[in-house]
């Protein structure tokens, strides 16, 4: 099941020298994927050269008389990952050139292996929870599309800067339907230092492409909302990104949000993340 709020796009005539990319896949893809890929790929080679080895007739020298299949399997995955028991060794030289040619697949199977396992790991990731509704409501009397978002994890990203994109289907002119894009302007677009809750809003005044616009209209266009932020990571001191979209449906008209946000006596701050999406009705 892919995540509500992604982009979905589906590509199809694709050129083969973009499909290619098979490095970059690997450290896209989930983990269960990559184990996946990893175990059928490790089976997969020393099936192939314990096959190699059991129809090579006596190409094998063991105690244990007949040599089974099992035991050119068991063989071929000591050689691959650098075992090396010697119960079983070669005793011809064609076994002795399969086993070179399985030893150089091995290391260099594993050198890349440990690269992606690393740059799987090490790559910095966001933790960024957005709010399920996005309001059009009052604030300070004036007409706000508002919505908020928190850093997940207990460290702070620093320099955050948040962008939020307004997307829409209009007809040109010429009767073409094409997807046009809008760049929102925000009460407070960037943050030094974010380690809580952001509430980030958009004054709907004659100057925004919200202006009196009904929910029949925003759902009649089939609006979008593309919500870009990016920072430091203060942990890795490495730029992390995130991205959330907010459709028709996650419009909410004339709520606001319960305050998630307390302080102690000492003067800490404590965000409480049970009501995060929680609304309520305009407090008259």
């Amino acid at each position: 099941m892919k995540p509500k709020n992604t982009i979905n796009i589906e590509s199809i005539n694709v050129p083969e020298y973009f499909q290619r990319d098979f490095y970059h896949k690997l450290l896209n893809v989930s983990w269960r994927k990559f184990f996946f890929y990893y175990c059928s790929f490790f089976i997969g080679i020393n099936l192939i050269f314990s096959l190699l080895y059991f129809f090579s007739s006596d190409s094998l020298t063991s105690a244990y008389t007949p040599i089974k299949w099992i035991d050119c399997f068991s063989f071929s995955v000591q050689t691959f990952s650098t075992i090396g028991y010697g119960a079983i060794y070669p005793s011809q030289t064609l076994a002795h050139i399969y086993v070179v040619l399985e030893s150089m697949i091995s290391l260099s199977s594993t050198a890349m292996l440990a690269g992606l396992f690393f740059a799987r790991f090490s790559r910095p990731t966001s933790k960024f929870l957005f709010s399920s509704p996005i309001l059009i409501t009052n604030f300070n009397n004036q007409r706000t599309l508002m919505f908020r978002v928190a850093n997940a994890r207990t460290n702070k990203v620093l320099s955050a800067n948040i962008e939020v994109n307004f997307t829409y289907m209009a007809v040109t002119a010429e009767g073409i339907p094409m997807r046009r894009l809008e760049i929102l302007k925000l009460h407070r677009s960037s943050t030094p230092i974010f380690s809580l809750s952001w509430s980030v809003m958009h004054t709907i005044d004659e100057t925004s492409p919200l202006f009196q616009k009904t929910m029949a209209e925003l759902e009649a266009t089939k609006v979008e909302f593309f919500v870009l932020i990016h920072g430091i990571d203060d942990t890795f001191g490495q730029s992390i990104n995130g991205i959330h979209i907010y459709k028709p449906e996650d419009l909410v008209f004339d709520r606001q949000f319960v305050d998630v946000i307390s302080v102690k006596e000492d003067g800490g701050r404590v965000i409480d993340y049970q009501h995060f999406h929680s609304i309520k009705p305009i407090d008259s």
